[in-house]
């Protein structure tokens, strides 16, 4: 057996997988690094099948490359499985990159996979894994990259050898092992011409960055490959500290995460902490300072990642989807027309001067009055509004008791707030300081439609 193959077989010893009772989906590109990996499989007696993505990026190169994989799944007698994806579109109505909404299709689509083979009789009993052709190079090119952009020390420890159902077992060759393996046993590849283009940041730094600095300090690739090793065990004792830090900090409530303003500018290091806090729901680095600007400004101010927001909710911070489905704090944008949200769906409009309307569903409120961003969310025990014609302040608990609500009913009640003030309790009251008056001259009209 040859060092590339005892390689492989000595990542399964390490991470104590019987090789007889796995399942192995081979991500095979058709480039140089998966072909080695699906010979090296082959030679090693693995239970396997090809998986191969095409992109569509690369026009026919992209149909090149799909139908070399189909070829080399048959020479080795391998079932294959193939996907095609409209990368494009689903980039630009995401708004993510190419590379980023390339990875999430692949991933997910791996994933699909892994379900789906652990059906098939073939796989009974075995465990299916994703096995992918990462390399040591790609390691220090992460690292770098990830070091330049700004990361935590997640970030810096590179690519893992596992991650759920994804294995990377040639993580510790050097690409220059993998050619020379290729070009021993006479494997045949495609190259992707993408790989040398220069206006992609990775390539810059795979072909310009990296053999600069490889020639200021010898051997600095493999030292930052043996980095992310260290600091890959240090990510684990880090992971601890601050798993317990933070399962202390937030409140989990549904599909919300409420963090106390007080208690989270307490902590220490506070930056690091906060972004540990943001970071799973698809924030910045960059985006820290705006969360501890965040802990100091009005109710209904916000900021937002690509699927969340963090709503400053008076002494709280509200990590909340952005679609409102299941959300229970939901920002209200001036030019909104309509909210729906688990109770119903609030309509929002603008009209001139007049009288209010009658139904309990509607309120008329003074448009010059409102502060934007308004805040639709559930009433929280401690709320409080000054009921319409009333000049003392009630708190909500007290009038839903008044009006007689059974538990459940109470349950249902949202309230509407603007900059911290309660401007309806939806359905059933305003508040007194929003009420229309004499110098009214525009009103926003609110009409609640129950389910």
């Amino acid at each position: 057996m040859n060092n590339l193959a005892n390689t492989i077989s000595s990542f399964f010893k390490k991470h104590r997988l019987q090789t007889d009772q796995v399942y192995l989906l081979l991500a095979v590109s058709g480039g140089v690094d998966s072909v080695v990996m699906t010979d090296a499989a082959h030679s090693l007696g693995l239970i396997c099948a090809v998986v191969h993505c095409n992109f569509k990026l690369r026009g026919n190169e992209s149909m090149r490359d799909e139908a070399f994989v189909r070829q080399l799944a048959a020479h080795f007698g391998l079932p294959v499985e193939i996907k095609a994806f409209e990368t494009s579109a689903f980039a630009e109505r995401e708004r993510l990159s190419t590379q980023v909404a390339a990875r999430q299709l692949r991933y997910h689509w791996f994933e699909e996979l892994v379900l789906e083979y652990g059906q098939k009789p073939e796989a009974h009993g075995r465990q299916v894994l994703v096995a992918t052709a990462h390399h040591a190079n790609d390691v220090a090119e992460t690292m770098l990259f990830h070091f330049a952009r700004g990361t935590g020390i997640e970030g810096l420890q590179g690519i893992p050898e596992r991650q759920g159902f994804v294995i990377r077992p040639m993580l510790t060759l050097w690409r220059s092992q993998i050619e020379g393996y290729a070009k021993e046993h006479g494997l045949q590849w495609v190259e992707d011409s993408s790989n040398e283009q220069a206006d992609y940041t990775r390539n810059k730094i795979r072909h310009r960055v990296l053999p600069a600095l490889e020639e200021a300090v010898p051997r600095a690739t493999a030292a930052l490959v043996q980095n992310a090793v260290r600091l890959g065990e240090a990510a684990m004792l880090y992971r601890e500290v601050v798993s317990r830090k933070l399962n202390k900090l937030a409140q989990p409530k549904g599909d919300e995460v409420h963090v106390p303003v007080l208690k989270l500018l307490k902590q220490e290091p506070l930056h690091t902490i906060t972004w540990e806090l943001i970071r799973p729901f698809g924030f910045t680095p960059e985006q820290v300072d705006e969360v501890l600007k965040l802990c100091s400004a009005t109710t209904g101010s916000y900021i937002a990642s690509a699927s969340y927001r963090i709503i400053r909710n008076r002494a709280w911070l509200i990590i909340a989807p952005l679609a409102g489905g299941g959300a229970t704090a939901i920002v209200v944008e001036k030019d909104t027309s309509n909210v729906a949200f688990s109770q119903g769906v609030l309509n929002i409009s603008e009209r001139e001067g007049g009288r209010p309307d009658t139904d309990k569903h509607v309120a008329c409120i003074d448009a010059k009055m409102l502060r934007w961003p308004l805040l639709l969310r559930p009433w929280h025990p401690g709320d409080y509004l000054y009921p319409l014609g009333l000049d003392k302040k009630k708190k909500v608990a007290r009038l839903l008791i008044d009006l007689k609500l059974s538990k459940t009913d109470k349950e249902k009640v949202w309230v509407l707030e603007s900059e911290g003030r309660i401007v309806w309790v939806v359905g059933l009251r305003i508040d007194n300081r929003f009420r229309l008056s004499e110098t009214t001259s525009k009103i926003i009209r609110l009409a609640f439609e129950p389910l």
